[in-house]
């Protein structure tokens, strides 16, 4: 809601003043190659001479996070059943469950706190049973690389880590975006200084 806020006008109101071009915007992850409906404001302040183009959402038509994640990792998600906790059977008659299951394109948004299992938890769903998300299973679903090393943390702490964090995938394009601004500006810079070397006669 930030970027609809009197803050975000100020904010970018003063950077205007201080010479920065401002481009922003909220980015949602299954339209940035993502995995889920995680989403997460942008802004982009730069003073370079050079346009800010930022991704323009991708409409995927066709999503299948269960034989894409659920599926390959079920043996470890199988081990985390808690249909018959007094937190699920909450969850479910409340409608604050936020459930993965065969029908489903896209995971939720995962919580902070899916480690403890809350009611606002993103579980998954098979024949009636309900399951946790293994930490490997979160990070897929945020589309962070395998490589990223988690094992050195506690399973609460790297759940929460992932939680809070952004999806991979977007972040990767809007981050290419900004190196093409960088790139661009870089380019001109180069072309103005070889004019004034061939107009100094270098």
């Amino acid at each position: 809601g930030f970027i609809n806020s009197a803050s975000n006008d100020i904010l970018k109101l003063q950077l205007r003043r201080l010479g920065y071009r401002v481009s922003q915007g909220v980015f949602k992850a299954n339209q940035q190659g993502g995995n889920s409906l995680r989403k997460r404001m942008y802004l982009i302040a730069s003073t370079l001479d050079a346009p800010i183009t930022l991704p323009p959402p991708e409409i995927v038509e066709t999503a299948n996070i269960w034989d894409k994640i659920i599926l390959p990792n079920w043996d470890e998600i199988e081990q985390l059943d808690v249909t018959d906790t007094k937190v699920i059977k909450d969850a479910l008659e409340t409608g604050r469950a936020r459930i993965i299951n065969a029908e489903k394109g896209f995971s939720p948004t995962l919580a902070r706190s899916q480690s403890q299992c809350p009611k606002d938890a993103v579980i998954c769903e098979r024949d009636g049973r309900y399951y946790r998300l293994p930490v490997s299973v979160q990070k897929a679903i945020n589309n962070i690389p395998e490589s990223f090393d988690l094992d050195w943390a506690p399973l609460d702490k790297a759940s929460q880590i992932i939680g809070q964090s952004i999806c991979y995938s977007m972040h990767e394009r809007i981050m290419q975006s900004v190196r093409s601004h960088i790139l661009s500006a870089a380019e001109k810079l180069n072309d103005e200084l070889r004019m004034c070397q061939l107009a100094m006669g270098f």
